[in-house]
């Protein structure tokens, strides 16, 4: 049996919102559409994958942005395939 791990499978940023979850919400809905989103959708563990969005200060610090990150289990192996595959860099 293989060993499921949490990887990160997307990575964004979106700028300072007024509603967070909402915008955050539709970049993960878009990245699910996408042969990648839909490629790990199918091989994550239980088909399920989470997301979160954390305030990130700006390079400068003078503008707020938010992270967000997409996460699944997945094994060595898939993750291997699907970062080679989609050239996944995080």
């Amino acid at each position: 049996m293989e060993i499921m791990k949490k990887r990160l499978l997307f990575e964004s940023g979106m700028g300072d919102v007024s509603d967070p979850e909402v915008y955050a919400s539709g970049i993960v809905w878009t990245w699910e559409n996408t042969d990648a989103g839909k490629w790990a959708k199918k091989h994550v563990k239980n088909k399920r994958i989470w997301y979160t969005n954390d305030l990130a200060l700006g390079w400068d610090m003078e503008y707020a942005v938010y992270k967000v990150q997409v996460f699944g289990e997945m094994t060595d192996k898939n993750y291997t395939y699907y970062s080679l595959k989609f050239e996944v860099t995080t």
